[in-house]
């Protein structure tokens, strides 16, 4: 491997359970953080503009139809190629990994709901979460593409399912980007 975030022991290597834990906390301390900032008033934009007044996905697609096309394609498809190329290991933990961070980033957006914190922080939780997951499935490409020991249906099972979520949530990080920037 000629990518040095790919090298099994860099700290950005998005392929290792220790790398995205160290993500968590990070975007875990930047929401909090965040979150203090929108309820002491000093970050307020966000935490005055509703979701459905915003620049989003939610005008152009009603926001449950979204939500829909996200589970589908960002959970169930990931799951169903986890249950296809469960003989692999490293297929197993690229999708174990990716499939866990969404999991905590669903997690965390409930929690901080329930802690009623303005409804701007999501924008900011999905924001972290996502630009991580861009860069997660761009690493987890060119790590298949890298291990030709994968069995070619399975390789080709996990490209296609990590193209098809990538350009999903560049189009989610592009609205979610507009919605902070013009908030």
């Amino acid at each position: 491997m000629n990518n040095i975030f790919l090298a099994s022991k860099h700290w950005l290597n998005p392929t290792t359970l220790r790398s995205n834990l160290i993500f968590i906390a990070i975007a875990t301390l930047l929401s909090m953080g965040a979150g203090l900032l929108m309820q002491t008033g000093l970050l307020t934009s966000l935490a005055q503009t509703p979701l459905s007044q915003s620049y989003s996905p939610h005008n152009i697609i009603p926001i449950r139809l979204w939500m829909k096309l996200a589970v589908i394609l960002t959970l169930v498809l990931p799951g169903l190629t986890l249950v296809i190329c469960w003989r692999s290991l490293a297929a197993r933990r690229l999708l174990v990994l990716y499939i866990g961070v969404i999991v905590v980033q669903i997690l965390t957006e409930t929690l901080f709901r329930q802690w009623q914190l303005p409804r701007g922080i999501n924008y900011i939780i999905g924001f972290i979460y996502t630009s991580h997951r861009l860069w997660q499935l761009w690493c987890y490409q060119q790590y298949i593409r890298s291990h030709q020991d994968l069995v070619k249906f399975r390789q080709n099972m996990l490209m296609a399912t990590f193209s098809i979520d990538l350009i999903f949530w560049t189009v989610n990080w592009l609205f979610l980007l507009i919605a902070l920037v013009t908030g």
